[in-house]
Formats: structure tokens, sequence, C-alpha cells
């Protein structure tokens, strides 16, 4: 999955808006069509306690990737899976 991106986009979300995700030509840089948008997706469709779960899962393995990898650093990866700086944000907002 990693750089994957799918050849259609999910619509804009207000997660893009409050996110303040960055737009180039319009149109949201991440949560679109990459795993990001997975991330706004499960956070519509999953119960509170739910995404919380999943989100923490998902937070954890990001930690753990980047005590293991010093080749690249882990900003460069999450921009690559299509993160924004701020994804952890997202599990704040209701």
């Amino acid at each position: 999955m990693y750089e994957h991106r799918t050849q259609k986009e999910i619509w804009d979300t207000r997660y893009h808006k409050i996110l303040n995700i960055s737009m180039t030509e319009g149109h949201y840089d991440y949560g679109k069509n990459d795993l990001f948008a997975v991330m706004i997706i499960m956070k519509q469709m999953l119960t509170k306690e739910e995404f919380k779960d999943f989100f923490f899962q998902i937070g954890y393995e990001i930690d753990i990737l980047d005590g293991k990898v010093d080749t690249v650093k882990t900003p460069i990866i999450l921009n690559n899976i299509g993160f924004p700086t701020n994804w952890r944000e997202l599990d704040d907002i209701y």
C-alpha cells in the first residue's frame, strides 16, 4: 500500500477542511485517493470507540516503524502514504 493511489477519489469532507489540508489547483493534496482517504472513510463508518481503537493501532505501527527505520525519515514515509503532517488530529474531530 506504500505510495498506492486509487483511480477514484473520495469526496471532499469536513475533515479535509478542519485539518487544513493543503491544496493544489483546487484539489486536496492528501486524503483523496491514498491511505489517508481510508482513514477518513473509517472515521465516518466506525463508531467513536471503534475508530479510536483503529486509530491507536495505526499510530502504534507508525511509532514502531519510526523506531526501526533510520534511512528514511518518518515524515517522508507519511507523505508517501498520503498522510498530512497533522494526521493525528483526525482522532480529535467529532
